[in-house]
């Protein structure tokens, strides 16, 4: 199985190039990136907090609608009981009047952030590549140029602000449910968490392919 698995990636992956066209950019590691990076996002660290916040938001508010429909079952379906069904309803309607603003707000701030950073960040790249000599610009491609000074630094800044956020914004999410889960039945939630290493061994041998083959 496990020979298979390697012919199967030696299969996809290009064979080796003995003249590139293009140099290989040096690989960073995820540390390395953000050590680089993060001086251009300090000045923006305040919104960032701002942008945790309704992203931690919109889990909990998800959370107390499931209390919700939790109270509605006990306190309304089970015991046949339509007192309380008009305060609940209005709760639901205020909660999901709240998740829109939240999700609303969190999308207005995340896309001005990261176009901040990335005009930022592209300015400073094309005044770099003004300031060198003509001769050096002679000996790069000028596709090679173009593509480093658009997709790569659109790359930079969809790692540094958008996959980072979302990465936070998973683990806030993860954290709050697993909490809500043990709070409302413990023994229930043990046992749905068995299925997690599966889970976890499947997700980090197909990112391990897939970054092989990359």
């Amino acid at each position: 199985m496990r020979r298979a698995w390697r012919r199967l990636i030696a299969s996809l992956r290009p064979a080796a190039d003995a003249a590139p066209v293009v140099d290989a950019a040096r690989q960073l590691t995820v540390l390395a990136v953000v050590r680089r990076f993060w001086p251009r996002l300090r000045p923006l660290r305040g919104w960032l907090a701002l942008g945790l916040v309704l992203l931690a938001a919109a889990p909990a508010i998800e959370v107390v609608e499931i209390v919700l429909f939790q109270r509605l079952v006990d306190d309304v379906l089970v015991p046949a009981d339509f007192s309380p069904l008009l305060t609940l309803a209005a709760a639901y309607l205020a909660l999901n009047l709240a998740s829109g603003l939240v999700s609303s707000a969190d999308d207005y701030l995340s896309t001005w952030v990261s176009q901040r950073f990335l005009v930022d960040l592209r300015r400073d790249a094309f005044e770099h590549v003004l300031h060198q000599p003509a001769t050096v610009q002679d000996r790069r491609r000028l596709g090679d140029t173009m593509a480093r000074l658009t997709s790569d630094v659109s790359a930079v800044e969809s790692f540094m602000v958008g996959q980072l956020a979302t990465g936070l914004g998973a683990l806030l999410r993860l954290v709050l449910f697993v909490g809500a889960l043990l709070w409302l039945q413990w023994e229930l939630a043990l046992a749905s968490l068995v299925v997690v290493p599966v889970f976890w061994w499947v997700s980090s041998h197909f990112a391990r392919f897939t970054r092989d083959v990359s």
